[in-house]
């Protein structure tokens, strides 16, 4: 596999769900699936003797969960890319509903949370979401590229504004901002798979 191809570990205690997200993110050719690991210690281990692009972490698992896992990755490495994965839709494991699910997000230090229910399109997306926001110029503020990595992942107005804490009025403004910064193809392909955009 070519040396540009992300190279992904996909972590969850249950060995099936991690042989499952594996192969069919293999199967589709975008990245190079490295190591397929069942615990955070694990993860951090690996994560430091080799090269990581992203991290899929399972957010709920024995010893060492997957957000303080993904704080301790983010925090001595902080250019890998780390996505938790989870099966609630709900806090306190996704940002998309509220000020705990807030606070878990703020906590991991992750860049996207997704779901299991999620198809695997929206995991890529998610594991490969830098290549979404790469048009973004340097101009954009953080919480711009906050609001961009979030609708990279598919997130609507409304999620992103609970998650950040935030109006949805401030959400669509920063949107209606992209394209004036060079990433409104960004803003509207997401939007197709159901991000709001503003009208």
């Amino acid at each position: 596999m070519p040396e540009n191809h992300n190279r992904i570990v996909i972590v969850d205690n249950d060995p099936i769900v991690r042989a499952a997200v594996a192969q069919m993110l293999a199967r589709r050719g975008a990245a190079e699936i490295v190591a397929t690991l069942g615990s955070g210690h694990e993860a951090i281990d690996y994560c430091e003797t080799h090269r990581v692009d992203a991290v899929l972490m399972d957010a709920r698992m024995p010893g060492l969960d997957g957000i303080s896992a993904s704080a301790d990755l983010k925090t001595h490495h902080p250019g890998l890319r780390v996505v938790i994965f989870s099966s609630y839709d709900s806090p306190p494991f996704t940002p998309h509903d509220g000020p705990a699910g807030a606070s878990h997000a703020e906590r991991a230090k992750a860049d996207a949370f997704v779901s299991k229910s999620a198809t695997i399109d929206e995991v890529e997306q998610a594991l490969l979401g830098e290549s979404c926001a790469s048009s973004a110029r340097n101009t954009l503020t953080g919480r711009e590229h906050e609001v961009l990595n979030l609708l990279c992942t598919g997130m609507t107005n409304r999620q992103i504004s609970r998650a950040l804490g935030i109006s949805e009025t401030t959400v669509k403004t920063h949107i209606w901002l992209f394209p004036d910064e060079g990433v409104g193809d960004a803003a509207a392909v997401v939007g197709g798979r159901g991000a709001s955009v503003p009208g």
